[in-house]
């Protein structure tokens, strides 16, 4: 495991149309790559979703979420799988 994750790795993606394909998309990566735990993220304007790979002992979807929604853009988890 390149980032020393094993067992508590986690990936989410969230999907918020309203948040692109303006400049909201880096407003809310920022703001979640700043939360504690948050190892890699990842914006895809075509598919208006941002994948996050965190530790699951650092922090949760949930907090992930009401980062996004903090700045006033709906975020629904559309997948997510520990690795």
């Amino acid at each position: 495991d390149p980032i020393g994750l094993v067992g508590r790795a986690q990936c989410m993606i969230l999907r918020s149309e309203d948040i692109f394909p303006e400049d909201g998309g880096l407003e809310a990566s920022e703001a979640v790559g700043d939360v504690k735990g948050v190892k890699d993220l990842a914006v895809s304007l075509e598919k208006q979703e941002i994948m996050i790979k965190f530790d699951a002992n650092k922090t949760d979807v949930g907090t992930l979420q009401k980062e996004i929604q903090k700045l006033g853009y709906p975020a629904v988890v559309k997948n997510q799988t520990k690795q």
